[in-house]
C-alpha cells in the first residue's frame, strides 16, 4: 500500500543533511535493536539500501520522514487515509505520555523535543539510583546503614547537584544508545514514558491507575510505535542541531596545540599527532561528540610566522576563537613572548570580546594563579595599545590537553557557557 508524505515544516530540514548523516535515523526506522527488519515499514524504504549512494540523495530523506509519519499514527487510521500524522502532533503524543502537555502548550517543536529528551535523562538516570537504593537497602539489613548510604541514598541537596551533573554529561548518543539497548519494543518504551511523567499525574488519574492496576488501553496494534517514535525525536533532534552548528577559528604559534584541540571535537579524545599542521589543512563541517553540535567547515593553519595573516583572515566573524599558547615558552623565551603579543594584536578588531578564549596547553608547567597574572600584566602592558579593552582575561582555560579528563571537562564548560544559545 502506498502511503503519501505530508508535507512537514519540521522535517524538511532533512533534505539538507547529508546522505550519510541519516544512517542512524534509517537503522532506528528499518531494523531493531538485533538488527532484524521491522514488520510495519514499506518496501520502497527497504529499496533504498539496495540504490547507489548518489541514487539515494535526492529522495532518501522524503522517504525516511514518511516512515516517521506513519510510525507514529494509528495503525488502523493510517491505512484509512493512507498517511500518517505530522512530526510535531507525533512530539505532542510522546509529550503527553509524559504529562508535559501542559507545560510545553506555547513552546515550538525544538522546546518540546530538548524536553522530552531532558525527562527521558532524567528517568534513566532516577532509576539506576532506584535501582542502586534497592540494593543497597537490602545489604543494609545484614551489614549497616553506612553502606546502604554509600550505595546510591542521597540527601536532596546533594541529589539534585549530582543530577544536574550527570544530565550535563549524559549525551544524546548515550541516552540513543540506552534507549536502543533496553527500550527498543514498543511496550518496554511506553512503560519508561509513562513512568518518566508519573509524579506529574493529577490525583483523579494516580487513584484511577491505582485502583484499576492499569486500566485498559486500545490494542497495541493500533497504537504509535513508541518505540520508533521516541527513538527518531531523539534522532531528529540531533540532526536539527547538527544543520545548525557553529564556526570556530584556532589561533596560535606553531606546537601550542591548536590541531590537538581540533581533533577533540572532531573525535571527542586525545589524538597523538607526529607533526603539526604545515600551511593550511582544509576540514569538512563535522558533528561534534563532546559538545553534540555540528562544527562548520574550516581550515587549520600553522602557527609558523609566514601565516600569521591567514590566522588573522581566519580569525574574522568566528562565533569561537581559540587562541592557544604554550605557557612555558611565553614566559621563558623573549622571541616567543613578543610572537604571543604580536597574535594578541591580530585580535584588536574582535567584535565581542566572550568570542576569544585563551587556552593555556601545557598548564602543567606552571600554575593557573601565575598564568593569570603573566597574561594580564602582558596584555594591559603599554606596547598593547587598547587591545585590552577587547579581551576578558578571565576567558581562560588551563588545560594538558593529553589529559582527556580534563580537557573534556573544558570543552563541556565551554558548551554551557558559550554555545547555549546556539543549540
Amino acid at each position: 500500500m502506498e502511503y503519501k508524505y505530508i508535507v512537514d515544516k519540521n522535517l524538511d530540514f532533512l533534505n539538507g543533511v547529508e546522505s550519510r548523516k541519516l544512517e542512524r535515523l534509517r537503522d532506528i526506522l528499518l531494523t531493531d535493536a538485533e538488527g532484524k527488519y521491522r514488520s510495519t515499514v514499506f518496501d520502497e524504504s527497504f529499496d533504498l539500501l539496495k540504490q547507489e549512494e548518489d541514487d539515494r540523495k535526492i529522495k532518501n530523506w522524503q522517504i525516511f520522514a514518511k516512515e516517521i509519519q506513519c510510525f507514529g499514527g494509528n495503525s488502523l487510521a493510517n491505512a484509512v487515509r493512507r498517511k500518517g500524522v505530522e512530526y510535531e502532533e507525533i512530539v505532542d503524543d510522546v509529550a503527553d505520555k509524559m504529562e508535559l502537555s501542559d507545560s510545553l502548550k506555547l513552546k515550538n517543536v525544538e522546546e518540546k523535543e530538548q524536553a522530552i529528551i531532558d525527562e527521558l535523562k532524567k528517568a534513566l538516570i532516577l532509576k539506576d539510583w532506584n535501582n542502586l537504593a534497592f540494593v543497597g537497602k537490602m545489604l543494609a539489613r545484614s551489614i549497616s546503614e553506612k553502606l546502604a548510604a554509600a550505595a546510591g541514598i542521597l540527601g536532596d541537596v546533594a541529589k539534585q547537584s549530582l543530577l544536574k551533573e550527570k544530565m550535563e554529561r549524559f549525551s544524546l548518543d548515550m541516552l540513543q544508545y540506552d534507549l536502543r539497548k533496553h527500550y527498543d519494543s514498543s511496550s518496554d518504551m511506553e512503560v519508561l514514558l509513562q513512568n518518566a511523567g508519573a509524579d506529574r499525574k493529577n490525583l483523579l488519574c494516580k487513584f484511577v491507575n491505582l485502583v484499576l492496576d492499569n486500566p485498559a488501553k486500545p490494542l497495541k496494534v493500533l497504537n504509535p510505535n513508541w518505540s520508533v517514535t521516541v527513538q527518531s525525536i531523539v534522532e531528529i533532534s540531533r540532526l536539527r542541531r547538527s544543520t545548525k552548528g557553529f564556526s570556530v577559528a584556532f589561533l596560535g604559534a606553531t606546537n601550542s596545540g591548536k590541531t590537538t584541540l581540533l581533533k577533540y571535537l572532531q573525535t571527542g579524545k586525545f589524538v597523538s599527532l607526529d607533526k603539526g599542521t604545515s600551511g593550511v589543512e582544509s576540514y569538512s563541517s563535522f558533528y561534534s561528540p563532546l559538545v553534540e553540535m555540528s562544527v562548520k567547515k574550516g581550515s587549520d593553519v600553522s602557527g609558523g610566522g609566514f601565516y600569521m595573516d591567514e590566522q588573522k583572515a581566519l580569525c574574522r566573524n568566528k562565533d569561537l576563537i581559540f587562541f592557544c599558547f604554550n605557557p612555558k615558552e611565553i614566559i621563558e623565551s623573549i622571541e616567543k613572548k613578543n610572537d604571543f603579543l604580536a597574535r594578541l594584536g591580530m585580535l584588536k578588531d574582535a567584535e565581542e570580546s566572550k568570542k576569544i578564549l585563551f587556552v593555556a596547553t601545557h598548564c602543567d608547567t606552571y600554575s593557573k594563579e601565575e598564568m593569570k597574572q603573566k597574561m594580564y600584566e602582558m596584555i594591559h602592558s603599554k606596547d598593547m595599545g587598547d587591545v585590552a579593552d577587547k579581551l576578558n582575561i578571565d576567558n581562560s582555560y588551563y588545560v594538558n590537553l593529553k589529559d582527556e579528563n580534563q580537557t573534556k571537562e573544558m570543552i563541556g564548560d565551554i558548551k554551557v557557557k558559550y554555545l547555549r544559545e546556539k543549540k
